[in-house]
Formats: C-alpha cells, structure tokens, sequence
C-alpha cells in the first residue's frame, strides 16, 4: 500500500530553501535505518469565524484558522477533532482544491507558491502549481496524479481538523478505500465538465459506495469546474439530481444516515472555497446560488458522534464471555525506525494512547512502550480516540509496518506466562475481538461493478480464483474458497491480523475489507469470526 505522508502548515521562503541545506540533516544518530523529512511548522493565528447559521454566502469574511503554541506540552486526554478525506475521479481536481483552501487561508507563504508556478511551468503542468501543496513527491508532479495518501492539519474553530488526499487514478484506488474508513467526513470532488465518463466509467460511483459504507458523519460534494461552463445552473442541477438519485435508488440498500451536502466550487480559480474579500462570486453564479464555502461548511463540522460512541466492554456473542481489547490503532505511516524504538502516524479508532504505558503492535509477541506523543507541533502525555496522530515512538526492537494494529497490552495474568518466543497467536484470548490466520471469513455488504464484469463475461465468484484483500492499509493475495450465501471464505497467501466485526455493537470499520479481481474492486465486506 502506498504510505501516508503527515505534514503540517505553514510553509515559508526560508522553510523550503532548507529543506535543500546540507546542514539540514544530521549524522549523528548512527542507529537510524531510515527516516523521512518532516516539515513541522507553525499556522498564524487569525480571527475565529462566526458560520452564518442560514448559510448564506459572505463576501467578507474572516478566516478562522488558530493553533497554541509550539510545542506545548499538553495533558488532556481528549482533542475535540475530525477528520476528512478527500476522494474523486482522476484529474476531478482534489489536491488542487485542497492546495487552495491552504493558500487562501494564509498557510502556505506566497513565495513557495511563485516557486510551484514557475517550476510546474517549466514541465508544463502550470495548472498543477496549487495540487503541488499535497502532490509533493517527484512521481506525482511528473505523472500530474496522486499516488500517496497525503495529511495535513489545521486548527478550525478550537477544532483539530485533518485533511487526507486520497489517490484518484483507478491503480490506486485501494488507497482510497483504506483511508476512508478511518474517516469522519468525506469531500467527493466531481469533475462537472467530465461528468458522464468519470460516473459512469470512473470511480465516482466507488467513491460515493466507500462514502456510505464508511457511514461518515458529513459526505460534501464539490462540484468543480463549473467555470468552464460559465457557471450554468443547469449542469450544476443535473450532477446533483443524478447522484441524489443513485443514491436514493440504486444504493438504498446501504443503510446510512450521513448529512450529504451538494456545492459549487472552482478549484484552480478558488470560486466558492473561502467567500472572502480575495475570493469573490462570479455574478453568473451568485444569481443562483447563496449557500455555504467549502470552509464555511469545514467550520460548522462538529467532531464526529459516531467515532465517540464507546465501545462495549464485553461481547456475549459466543459461549463464552470476551472483554474488548481497550486500545485500538493502525500505523498509516512509519516515520522512522532504530534499533531501540520507533516512529509512526497512527490513527486511534478506540481508547487511550498514554506516555510510559505499553501496547502491543500486531503480530509480535514483544509488547512496545510508547514514548512520547506529537499532535499538531503539540507533545501531549495522553490522548484519547478517535484521532489522527501526527507523530508516536515507542521503545522497541521490532520493525512495523504501514497496517500494523496496535492493541492494549496483554493482561498481567497472562505476561507471566510468556517469553520472548511465545506466539502472539496463544495470547489471542486477551485480544478480542483479532484473529491471526491464514483463513479468512468475509460476510459482503456491497458487490460492485456488476454490469462491467457481466459486459465482459467475467465469472469471479467461482471457488478457485485469486484475489487481492485490501484492509486496513494492508493487502494480502487470496484463493476464494467456497461462497455460502453472503459469507465469502478465503485462504490468504500469509497469516493476516484480522480485525473482526462481531454481532454486539461495535462501531469499527477496521473490520471492513476491499476485495479485488484483476483491478476490479468486486465487493466491500466487513471480516467476521470463522
């Protein structure tokens, strides 16, 4: 799976000039393997924005953007914050809508963005300058697409808000799937001036099918370049009766309660992201439109009541009792490794993540120690989910990888019993509800793309054939079994840590799965008990 890069705003002239300093790096940690350049920076402070609770557009309107100070040290459990991914069919305009929202806010210095122009000139991709804001590594600016995950966070509100641009190119669509179940919000960017060929033979009707399965808190789409349209209502109003009734009709099977949001937008030319005085409406679209800014809509986003729903202490559904791992996260990327400890970004879907406590991170047996705790430029002793973290170490001797779960810690009872050889696999009572195994049992919450693989003959649902699973940032080759109704079971290639949904109520969406056939996404599961 492609990694996810964390970064933090505000990028100065000084700040991208010392990224090529040969003093910038250091030598004097001989134990590193590997590590990333992070760029860790400050956002201005700036007046909070009162949201107009009529949503009516404001031409003047200030920017409600604030951070504490750097590197404060911070002991409160609990970070009011939400996350949103960024999904849409290649060249929709995601990163370049995003890239916007960060130059309009003031986070990204004008000096780097005269730089991004004239370098994305000499290659020819001009119109790319902003994308390049999240689009940041060679591959990507050559190719014009989004190939990895990218982070970055802001401050919104006394809100802890983390934007993820997810890939849009169909070879990466795995990606997309993967990031968006971690997600509070979904942004679905729809290219208006290619509408019928990214809906219909795109990956705008996967988007919208992770959207629900997701079942975020807020699913906003954007509706881009309608200035290549001269803003007419009509092109607007046809995209949204289409997608409203997809998912009305075709998608009701899908039981969800997400708040969907249509808005008209320019992304390169930054129409309807942030109505301020620098960002006026085009009198063609004002005589239609009044509604709310994309950041209008960011502002008034509470953090999400379905991610704090807590979970059960025990699950009653077998014969016997199981108490609930307390802890749950999954590694997105990892930063650094040494011989003696680690550095990742996490996303904690459940529980604490605190300071000298230990954790195990799956499938080892040795349990790790975290160390020490990053959000936002802040060190924090504690801190609870669901939340992205910027950056976690952990003293250890293992070396994780992108997709690692990490769990509480095993019970004293049964730490006395083991060593540094035990198997985590005879530990797994203690881990409720995880399975490591090479047997894999997937119940189907949706088949997708029906009609391309009956237009093309395509019988994949035959015991016998190889597949692809995509879960929670990992991936692992399969040979389908047998099929049981809507239960599907699998053999993978190697033992995988599954993360199972069980029948209680348990609001995870580790458990859910990508299934893949020859590239093409077959059907969204969620992985159960065998």
């Amino acid at each position: 799976m492609a990694r996810t890069r964390s970064k933090y705003v505000e990028l100065t002239d000084d700040d991208y000039y010392d990224a090529y300093d040969s003093d910038y790096y250091s030598d004097d940690d001989d134990n590193v393997a590997y590590e990333r350049e992070t760029i860790t920076k400050t956002v201005k402070t700036k007046p909070t924005v009162q949201t107009d609770k009529k949503h009516v557009a404001k031409q003047n309107q200030d920017k409600g953007v604030k951070i504490q100070m750097k590197n404060e040290i911070i002991s409160t459990p609990t970070i009011d914050n939400y996350s949103c991914v960024v999904l849409g069919h290649v060249d929709s305009g995601k990163s370049t809508l995003m890239g916007h929202l960060f130059v309009s806010l003031g986070l990204i210095s004008e000096g780097v963005m005269r730089k991004y122009k004239k370098e994305s000139e000499i290659i020819g991709k001009g119109s790319f300058a902003y994308a390049w804001i999240f689009d940041d590594c060679d591959d990507e600016r050559e190719r014009g697409i989004t190939i990895n995950i990218s982070a970055k966070s802001m401050m919104i509100e006394k809100k802890l808000v983390t934007i993820l641009d997810a890939p849009g190119h169909s070879e990466f669509i795995p990606n997309s799937f993967s990031i968006s179940m971690f997600s509070d919000n979904i942004i679905v960017v729809i290219d208006s001036s290619g509408f019928d060929s990214g809906f219909q033979k795109g990956q705008t009707i996967e988007h919208i099918i992770y959207s629900l399965l997701a079942d975020v808190s807020n699913i906003i789409f954007a509706v881009n370049k309608l200035d290549l349209c001269n803003w007419d209502e009509q092109v607007y109003s046809n995209i949204v009766n289409t997608i409203s009734n997809y998912i009305n009709l075709e998608l009701a099977d899908i039981k969800n309660d997400s708040n969907i949001i249509f808005l008209p937008i320019s992304a390169y030319h930054g129409v309807n992201i942030l109505n301020d005085k620098n960002n006026t409406f085009p009198k063609e679209l004002s005589s239609w439109y009044q509604g709310p800014s994309l950041f209008e809509i960011l502002s008034s986003i509470n953090q999400s009541s379905k991610r704090s729903i807590p979970r059960p202490i025990e699950c009653h559904c077998h014969k016997e009792s199981k108490q609930f791992t307390s802890f749950s996260a999954c590694i997105l990327e990892i930063i650094s490794v040494s011989s003696s400890e680690f550095k990742a970004s996490l996303y904690i879907e459940y529980g604490q993540l605190k300071v000298g406590q230990s954790y195990h991170v799956l499938p080892f047996s040795e349990s790790v120690k975290c160390k020490a705790i990053s959000i936002h430029d802040h060190t924090y002793n504690t801190c609870n989910g669901p939340i992205y973290i910027s950056s976690a170490t952990f003293n250890c001797n293992i070396h994780p990888s992108i997709g690692n779960i990490i769990v509480s810690t095993i019970s004293s009872k049964n730490n006395t019993r083991r060593n540094s050889n035990t198997p985590i696999t005879s530990l797994l009572s203690s881990l409720y509800p995880i399975q490591i195994s090479t047997k894999l049992k997937v119940k189907c919450l949706k088949f997708l793309n029906e009609i391309l693989l009956s237009s093309k003959n395509i019988f994949w649902n035959v015991p016998g054939q190889s597949f692809m699973i995509y879960y929670h940032c990992e991936a692992s080759p399969a040979i389908l079994l047998s099929v049981r109704d809507d239960i599907f079971y699998f053999e993978t290639e190697k033992e995988i840590v599954s993360y199972n949904k069980c029948s209680c109520n348990d609001n995870t969406n580790l458990s859910k799965v990508s299934v893949r056939f020859f590239g093409i996404t077959v059907l969204i599961g969620e992985m159960i008990f065998h």
